[in-house]
């Protein structure tokens, strides 16, 4: 195995973890969840965004999240061969989806993706995964005990923990942020819009 060489500005990792083992509770109620979490593999800068599932709408609210928070963007935007950026058409090879490839247009990165298997190449991101998550749960005990009752509560802990640790990265994180570009466009809306046919009448039973 070599060591991954990472240039400032090069690249955004994602990456989507099950949280659900922490065991975080809403009104009493288990809360499956996953994060969505963008990483600066030079820097090791991170963000994380609560989610569903592993969707496109989730995608683009984390990467979104993670871009406008620093303002710039680098050259390129990497993803393992999920099925919210890539889809495997009838030829075989996995190809970007319209509405992803449109989203690395719009916010001016370029896709790209890591081979089928091959963790290793996202590897930043999943140490990263497993070291948010440890300090999440290192806290979320004691959010429980003070009655966590709303989504927003337990993005807070995920967001807060990104923060904390991104404190210690910031000298790396400067040398990234001045190779790169610019954020100037504004914020694609978070969710799919879906035209259904409706008509006057009610079926009975419906």
């Amino acid at each position: 195995m070599f060591a991954q060489m990472h240039r400032p500005g090069e690249a955004m990792q994602t990456d989507f973890t099950w949280a659900t083992e922490l065991g975080i509770t809403i009104g009493g109620e288990p809360f499956p969840h996953m994060l969505c979490h963008p990483v600066l593999p030079y820097s090791n800068w991170e963000w994380a965004s609560i989610c569903r599932s592993e969707s496109l709408p989730a995608l683009r609210t984390g990467v979104q999240a993670a871009v406008f928070r620093l303002g710039k963007v680098p050259e390129w935007h990497q993803t393992d061969n999920s099925s919210a950026a890539t889809h495997r058409p009838d030829i075989g090879d996995r190809k970007f989806n319209e509405d992803y490839a449109g989203l690395m247009r719009h916010l001016g990165m370029k896709p790209r993706t890591i081979e089928v298997g091959a963790k290793n190449q996202n590897g930043d991101v999943e140490a990263l995964n497993g070291a948010l998550k440890k300090k999440i749960e290192a806290t979320s005990g004691d959010a429980r005990e003070q009655g966590l009752r709303q989504h927003q509560g337990i993005r807070g802990l995920a967001r807060g923990h990104s923060g904390e640790g991104n404190a210690l990265r910031d000298t790396k994180l400067q040398e990234e942020l001045a190779a790169m570009n610019v954020l100037r466009v504004s914020r694609l809306p978070e969710y799919k819009e879906i035209t259904v046919p409706v008509t006057r009448g009610v079926r009975s039973g419906s």
